[in-house]
């Protein structure tokens, strides 16, 4: 009787560590697509200061290709966050 009582503390502690890291994972992707949206409008503020750049248009291409890249990284990161939530949703116990 005490190993099914220690089994079923066991699977308990499981399940609310489970919850726990679908609620952070959640809480991640819901960060990431702020960053993703920030980062847009990052690159809109980055274009207007490149058109003022003195440089020349070397800068500026600098300045948007990295732009680019940051919105895409973001994009990729908001992706991987909402596969690894849908990961952590099959570990969820009934309970």
């Amino acid at each position: 009787m005490r190993r099914t009582a220690d089994g079923t503390a066991i699977v308990e502690r499981a399940r609310e560590a489970f919850l726990r890291i679908s609620e952070s994972v959640l809480d991640v992707s819901a960060q990431v697509s702020a960053i993703a949206g920030a980062s847009g409008e990052v690159a809109d503020v980055r274009r207007g200061v490149a058109g003022l750049d003195s440089a020349g248009p070397s800068s500026a291409q600098q300045t948007s290709a990295s732009t680019r890249e940051i919105a895409a990284s973001a994009h990729e990161l908001a992706g991987t966050a909402e596969e690894l939530s849908l990961l952590v949703e099959q570990f969820r116990l009934a309970a």
